[in-house]
């Protein structure tokens, strides 16, 4: 149901003048809403008894899609993208990340992509350029980043910027944490990441646990 209505809205925006598309379903409806969020669409806010349905007035939820005027627009990924993703992440990591590494901690990153169970527990999100996905951002419980990677040809354009604050959106707790590779300590310095201990090691994997809060403006 979300390809089909990622394909739709797509082909709204593509053949149209229309910016933006919303969406009503009830409030309850858990698997409507979960669709829409699939999709990209965003939760704009509670209706309050905005329908009446089998005699009882019920609440709606509101979502939106808003046609990207921006290049390299950013959305969530869909279940069926994730192969097209870990792809990537694997892609980037050989040629930037693998060379920091042992044998040992190539293959535990490898493991990392291959294991089923971590990956459904993960939230990806993509980049695009068209339909090309150029820019890969997951997520893990509670807000620790688990992945961070920009297809070579797209570095210095403001897509890993672009991924960071789009993410961001969905959490109300601005403080997040990643464990970041030798290559992307410096990456991270520039979104507002600092160490909070000296490099580890584990499993060969080398890594500078890093943590972003988001300070009050005064």
């Amino acid at each position: 149901m979300s390809g089909a209505i990622r394909q739709l809205c797509g082909t709204i925006f593509q053949t149209t003048d229309i910016l933006r598309i919303y969406a009503e379903p009830f409030s309850y409806n858990a698997g409507s809403r979960r669709a829409l969020e699939k999709a990209g669409f965003r939760y704009e806010g509670l209706m309050k008894n905005n329908a009446v349905k089998n005699g009882k007035v019920v609440d709606m939820a509101l979502y939106s899609l808003t046609r990207s005027l921006e290049p390299y627009p950013v959305r969530r990924l869909a279940p069926e993208e994730i192969p097209a993703a870990l792809e990537l992440c694997w892609r980037v990591f050989q040629e930037f990340e693998a060379p920091e590494y042992s044998p040992e901690g190539v293959a535990a990153f490898r493991a990392s992509l291959d294991d089923r169970e971590r990956t459904r527990r993960l939230d990806f999100y993509g980049a695009f350029d068209a339909e090309k996905l150029v820019g890969v951002l997951c997520m893990r419980a509670p807000r620790q980043i688990g992945g961070f990677f920009v297809d070579a040809a797209y570095h210095r354009r403001g897509i890993g910027r672009r991924l960071f604050e789009a993410m961001r959106q969905d959490y109300e707790t601005q403080v997040f944490t990643v464990n970041s590779s030798p290559y992307a300590v410096e990456a991270y310095r520039r979104l507002g990441f600092v160490p909070t201990d000296t490099e580890q090691l584990t499993g060969g994997l080398r890594y500078t646990p890093m943590r972003f809060e988001e300070r009050e403006k005064v």
